[in-house]
């Protein structure tokens, strides 16, 4: 899939006024390669490469609200449902969103008693989690992006380092360049098992209880 820089940077707009409107600005921090291009070079990294959409991360305690308060606005203003993916609790830990060509990712965050907390991944039938510092998801602070100002990780090399490993600043130069799915070069994942449960269509309305 490719994406078009201007294309996204309108998502991107988009999405910050809906989240600055309705008080969930802070609830809803950008991630992975969102928050890399935001601390590396303050533009979406389409702006170098073609491949990479946008990413948000929010905790599971929030999510409910997401999905009463925020979900139903975006919709509104044209982005549509793609998929979510289930966990193996059978709660969502990943929801696809798309507006016109763009593909959004909402990142769910789970945190456990040891303030650690976990994100998932799929690939290839396999669910896959690693842990973060609880640090990067309570202690936050503002990052701009493309102009507009959004909240990550105040420890953000640290973060990126976790992530992507030691050689975080140098982009990559094709889209396969980074395969998750494989050794992490940043915190190696924690546990691998078989499931791969993605929801859609009819089945996903239902589940997020909107129309």
């Amino acid at each position: 899939m490719s994406y078009l820089y201007e294309e996204q940077k309108q998502a991107l707009l988009e999405i910050h006024e809906v989240l600055s409107d309705n008080n969930f600005l802070q609830k809803c921090q950008i991630g992975f390669g969102t928050f890399l291009g935001a601390y590396r070079q303050k533009k979406l990294n389409t702006s170098l490469n073609n491949w990479d959409d946008l990413d948000f991360e929010i905790l599971s305690e929030n999510f409910e609200e997401f999905k009463t308060n925020i979900l139903s606005k975006l919709l509104d203003r044209g982005f549509y449902l793609i998929h979510a993916h289930l966990v193996k609790t059978g709660e969502i830990g990943s929801l696809t969103i798309g507006r016109k060509k763009d593909r959004i990712d909402f990142q769910v965050i789970f945190e456990n008693k040891n303030d650690t907390c976990y994100h998932f991944l799929w690939h290839g039938g396999i669910e896959m989690t690693k842990g973060f510092s609880k640090s990067y998801y309570r202690d936050i602070k503002k990052y701009e992006l493309e102009g507009l100002l959004f909240y990550g990780p105040n420890q953000a090399k640290l973060y990126l380092k976790d992530m992507y490993g030691e050689n975080w600043r140098v982009p990559c130069k094709s889209e396969d360049e980074y395969k998750f799915w494989e050794d992490s070069p940043g915190i190696p994942w924690k546990f691998k098992y078989k499931h791969y449960k993605l929801v859609r269509n009819k089945e996903l309305k239902e589940l997020l209880n909107v129309k």
